[in-house]
């Protein structure tokens, strides 16, 4: 598989992560390119890291052979998909799966850092 990888982030434009909220990230990421390999015969990747203000987005996109969305969130095999919806929940994060047959498979997450509220 050809794998790219893009970023805009700088150290300064991301907040620091805990040890746990960092391994969600990482195990995301697995996740996500596991299903590439063992399911969607995907011959390329793209993974795009992007900081927005106050937070980031991750976004997923393979060239696989695709799914019905909804087919598979009600089929035993969406383990991986459901795992990753759940970590990004733990971010309190939103997620978007796009996918259709011989269209690959498209996740996007955007992930909102919490801010201190300002002094009144």
């Amino acid at each position: 598989i050809q794998f790219e990888f893009k970023s805009n982030c700088s150290d300064k434009q991301l907040h620091p992560f805990s040890s746990k909220d960092g391994m969600n990230m990482y195990r995301i990421i697995q996740e996500a390119v596991n299903n590439a390999i063992k399911h969607a015969d995907a011959s390329k990747v793209s993974l795009k890291l992007l900081a927005i203000n106050h937070g980031f987005v991750l976004q997923y996109d393979d060239n696989g052979i695709g799914c019905n969305i909804e087919d598979l969130m009600q089929s035993s095999a969406s383990m991986g998909i459901n795992g990753i919806r759940e970590r990004v929940r733990a971010f309190n994060g939103d997620m978007t799966i796009t996918s259709k047959p011989n269209d690959g498979m498209h996740i996007y997450i955007q992930i909102q850092e919490e801010c201190e509220e300002p002094y009144k």
